[in-house]
């Protein structure tokens, strides 16, 4: 993978993560809280909540981990089988850590343990 389309990758990773962090703190204004923490009543947490909070960690926790592999050289290759990500699938996921194969591979065997 070329400089170029490396760069594009970290700029389109970065926007995700700005975005996301942006919207965190709208959250935040929403909800009457200064930086998660309330500044005049506690608001009651709700189990969606939760969860969304956790999807938005999850996803910022794998942003975050695709620009540490933009920079250790590891971008697009596959952390199960260590082939080549195909573009089309970086295009849309540009923070996957995996091939489509291996994730199938890995759901089947998630599925299975149940």
């Amino acid at each position: 993978m070329t400089n170029t389309e490396l760069e594009v990758y970290r700029q389109q990773l970065r926007v995700r993560q700005n975005r996301n962090i942006g919207e965190s703190h709208l959250t935040d204004k929403t909800l009457g809280t200064a930086g998660g923490q309330a500044s005049v009543a506690p608001v009651p947490i709700r189990i969606p909540d939760l969860a969304t909070n956790t999807f938005e960690q999850q996803f910022m926790e794998e942003v975050t981990a695709a620009l540490d592999r933009i920079e250790k050289g590891t971008f697009g290759c596959c952390e199960e089988c260590s082939k080549t990500i195909p573009v089309e699938r970086l295009e849309v996921l540009p923070y996957t850590r995996f091939c489509v194969e291996c994730v199938w591979n890995l759901q089947s065997k998630k599925e299975m343990k149940r």
